[in-house]
């Protein structure tokens, strides 16, 4: 009986000792465990944070290029409006730039060929005296032969 009441004591003993190692290490654990929420916490806010933060700065960034989209449509409209109301006067002058052309050019063609037409008479005018001054020579040469 002594035995069963030293082994009980030594079980409670040990039980005793369990009981305090569990109860520090529950300690332990609840202290780990009040830093692992406040780090979470604090690690959810963070992040929700940052979280809120990027969506901000994507929702400024779609309403700056909903901005500059909805003004780069507005310039192409009156771009094409301008172009459509002066495709009239662009076809006018052009017609008109189209005419002057052809006058300059016809104008021009006239001076060559009127030009061309005064060299070719004096060139004919030069022909016919050169031809003159031979025949002269050539007379002159035969009334000199023939006097001999």
């Amino acid at each position: 009986m002594e035995t069963l009441t030293r082994k009980e004591e030594s079980v409670r003993a040990c039980v005793e000792t369990a009981k305090e190692e569990d109860a520090k290490a529950r300690k332990v654990l609840a202290g780990k465990v009040d830093v692992l929420k406040r780090a979470m916490a604090d690690q959810s806010s963070t992040y929700s944070g940052q979280l809120l933060d990027m969506f901000t700065d994507i929702s400024e960034l779609r309403n700056d290029f909903e901005r500059f989209k909805t003004r780069c449509e507005d310039d192409m409209r009156a771009l094409r409006k301008d172009v459509d109301s002066n495709r009239v006067k662009a076809e006018a002058l052009f017609s008109e730039v189209t005419e002057e052309r052809g006058d300059a050019v016809g104008a021009y063609m006239e001076h060559v060929t009127r030009a061309l037409e005064d060299e070719e008479k004096q060139w004919q005018i030069d022909v016919d005296k050169a031809t003159r001054r031979l025949r002269a020579e050539f007379d002159d040469y035969k009334f000199v032969v023939n006097e001999k």
